[in-house]
């Protein structure tokens, strides 16, 4: 099987589907309705500079989503921009898809100019460490205790 990455105004047609599942994952914890996490990614889809999105594909059907946001963090506002949103459907993680979109993300990041990228994380520290991502503190996000990481582009 093999990867394929699309930029999200690529795969408008799948949209509606990473949206749901991004909702179910996130979006419901911080309020948003279903409708309002496919309007983000609409807007990424048309974004010529933050925020932008990667769809990933396995076999031809979607398999994973990452984005580039400017804000992510409430209480760290002052760093920008954001690696956020790396989801992979339950049933295909541990194929290296959420490998392969971190890097699309940052590899696109440092394309629009970027030097930096951010993200945090509960629990997901020694996949991003892989990755060249290094630990810059500890915060908190909805009551619970993240890693905040940094990756040099």
């Amino acid at each position: 099987m093999t990867l394929s990455i699309l930029p999200a105004g690529e795969a408008a047609r799948d949209l509606p589907v990473f949206a749901s599942w991004l909702w179910l994952e996130w979006g419901r914890r911080r309020g948003r309705t279903p409708a309002r996490s496919l309007s983000r990614l609409a807007s990424m889809a048309t974004a010529a500079g933050l925020p932008f999105g990667c769809c990933g594909y396995w076999a031809g059907l979607p398999a994973g989503f990452a984005c580039c946001v400017a804000e992510d963090l409430d209480s760290r506002p002052e760093l920008s921009p954001w690696l956020a949103s790396v989801f992979v459907r339950p049933d295909l993680r541990g194929q290296g898809i959420a490998s392969g979109l971190v890097e699309a993300v940052a590899t696109e990041a440092k394309a629009r100019g970027f030097a930096d990228l951010y993200l945090f994380t509960p629990d997901q520290q020694r996949l991003y460490a892989r990755l060249g991502w290094a630990v810059i503190g500890r915060e908190h996000d909805l009551g619970e205790e993240v890693t905040l990481m940094r990756r040099t582009l």
